[in-house]
Formats: C-alpha cells, sequence, structure tokens
C-alpha cells in the first residue's frame, strides 16, 4: 500500500525534496505560462520558442494546453523513475529553472510597473 500525506509532503514513499522539486515544476510552469501568455497578449514580448511560436499562432489556449501538457508529460516522465538519481537531479533542475523563470517574469513586471 503506497504512503501518501499532505503533513509531511509524503507521496507513494517518495522524499520531501523530490515532493517539493515536483510542486515547483508544476507551479512555476504554470506561472510561466501565464505571465508569457500576457506578455503576449499585451505584444511585450516575443515567444522565443519556436514551436511554442507556432502554437501561440494557433490559439492562446492551444499555447497553454500545450505548454502545460508538455512539462507535465516531462514532469510524470520524471517522477515515475525517481528512484534514479539522474531523475532526481533532473527534477531539481528544472525546479531551479522555473523559480529562475518566475523570478525574471517578476522582475520584468516591477520594471513594467517603475
Amino acid at each position: 500500500m503506497s504512503q501518501q500525506g499532505f503533513g509531511n509532503f509524503s507521496v507513494g514513499g517518495c522524499d520531501t525534496a523530490t515532493s517539493l522539486c515536483s510542486v515547483l515544476v508544476l507551479v512555476g510552469n504554470l506561472v510561466d505560462g501565464l505571465c508569457t501568455l500576457v506578455l503576449l497578449q499585451l505584444n511585450l514580448a516575443r515567444e522565443a520558442n519556436p514551436l511554442m511560436a507556432w502554437v501561440y499562432g494557433m490559439s492562446p489556449v492551444s499555447f497553454m494546453v500545450t505548454k502545460l501538457g508538455i512539462v507535465q508529460f516531462g514532469l510524470l516522465l520524471l517522477f515515475m523513475q525517481r528512484h534514479l538519481r539522474a531523475a532526481r537531479v533532473g527534477l531539481q533542475v528544472g525546479a531551479a529553472a522555473y523559480m529562475w523563470i518566475v523570478a525574471y517574469h517578476v522582475a520584468f513586471a516591477l520594471g513594467l510597473a517603475a
């Protein structure tokens, strides 16, 4: 039987760091997607990723669904292989990257407000 709890952030025998990194990737991806979408809609930014620029050209909803779906699929693959050190490192790198991206969005927004 798998262990699940919220008090100690444990999910199916997963350690706290892995769970936290997974949550940070999910939340970071959502915040990044929403901030990017707003900036694109206001013509304050241009999507640098050619694939995502093409998807955004189809529709903003397609952009968000694709962005969230791709990252969540990758996160699922890493999480399923969390017993491997490489997968745990991948989760940590992803969490750090998304925290940097969110910080960039915050700094950009503060620069717009100034």
